[in-house]
């Protein structure tokens, strides 16, 4: 007599393929430890971070986010050198789960949803464009930026990021040892993001080879000032102003720059 033999369905049957996937990785996220000393790596001061910005805050450059405040933007150096060993040796973050189970810790941190990390960063591109990014994400995400190991571009288009948060993530950009690429484009950049991007440029003058801001209408008030350094910000070679009205005097900067120098696009 033949006999039905039937197989008792494990739980993994009835989910759908997208499913079993990300239990997976939940699961294999769950294992992964942080030690405490990585959670400092990027840094910034969280309880000042946390606040930030205050209503009415209007300040230059915001180096008060900095854990070293007595150095200024001086304390890149130090970021910069213990970033450069951490991703030769891969001490606190050996694989890519690393990566994203501390990102989901400081969205913890400032109560936001976490990401999918990985998928907007992959071949040294953080790419994370067309969104709308709150205050508390654009904070996760600065705390993560400069953690992404070999990292050489940063793009952030039209995410309707404020002025005190481009600013921020302009200090995260330039903790990253490698980045060369940077785009902020169709975002709030007015005084602080400004005065900010003005003194990083004139810091480490052959850091940044692309620069994009174009379609930041808000910027356009704020290009007369550091524009005129532009000749002397040796390493970038194209800067991407279109779709934002440019001032006389901004003009003249960029024309001095294109006649004396031949580094600029």
């Amino acid at each position: 007599m033949d006999i039905a033999i039937t197989r008792k369905k494990k739980d993994t049957d009835i989910l759908p393929a997208e499913s079993r996937e990300e239990r997976d990785k939940f699961e294999r996220l769950q294992k992964v430890r942080i030690h405490r000393d990585a959670l400092s790596l990027h840094g910034f001061n969280m309880d000042i971070l946390k606040t930030y910005p205050l209503h009415g805050e209007n300040v230059d450059v915001p180096t008060f986010l900095l854990r070293d405040m007595t150095k200024k933007l001086g304390a890149l150096e130090d970021i910069h050198a213990n970033l450069t060993e951490e991703f030769k040796e891969k001490t606190y973050f050996p694989t890519a789960d690393h990566l994203q189970v501390l990102f989901d810790h400081f969205c913890g941190e400032f109560d936001c949803a976490p990401l999918a990390l990985l998928q907007f960063f992959q071949d040294g591109k953080l790419t994370l464009a067309d969104y709308v990014i709150s205050e508390r994400t654009a904070k996760a995400l600065a705390c993560i930026i400069p953690l992404l190991p070999d990292m050489t571009h940063v793009v952030l288009d039209n995410n309707a990021l404020s002025d005190p948060m481009c600013a921020l993530l302009l200090l995260a950009a330039f903790m990253s040892p490698t980045l060369s690429h940077l785009e902020l484009k169709q975002n709030n950049l007015k005084h602080s993001a400004a005065c900010t991007l003005s003194e990083l440029l004139q810091r480490w003058p052959n850091k940044i080879q692309h620069l994009g801001l174009a379609k930041s209408v808000s910027m356009s008030d704020h290009l007369d000032n550091w524009t005129k350094h532009l000749v002397q910000i040796k390493g970038l070679s194209i800067i991407d102003l279109s779709q934002i009205p440019i001032s006389t005097a901004a003009c003249k900067n960029i024309g001095t720059c294109l006649l004396e120098a031949d580094h600029l696009k």
